[in-house]
């Protein structure tokens, strides 16, 4: 099922599969370690997913308030957020 509109991460209509090399595989994120600390208001991606954290203290806090497995530093400018 597509979007309604265009999407903000990479300008597709939803319909779209993203194959070979995009601007997506070259963002500059990381995976950060468990006592990494987190700001609330800061951006993180969570699982793959662009959030803004509403957390104030370490990547595992962060965790355990999303639910995610994996917490990346998130490259706004890169995903044109």
């Amino acid at each position: 099922m597509g979007l309604d509109w265009p999407c903000r991460l990479c300008e597709c209509d939803g319909n779209e599969t993203q194959t070979g090399d995009t601007d997506m595989d070259k963002l500059d994120e990381r995976i950060l370690d468990d006592d990494y600390p987190v700001y609330a208001g800061y951006a993180y991606v969570a699982d793959g997913n662009p959030i803004i954290s509403d957390v104030f203290g370490e990547v595992r806090h962060l965790k355990h308030d999303t639910g995610a497995t994996e917490i990346k530093n998130c490259d706004i400018v890169g995903r044109g957020l």
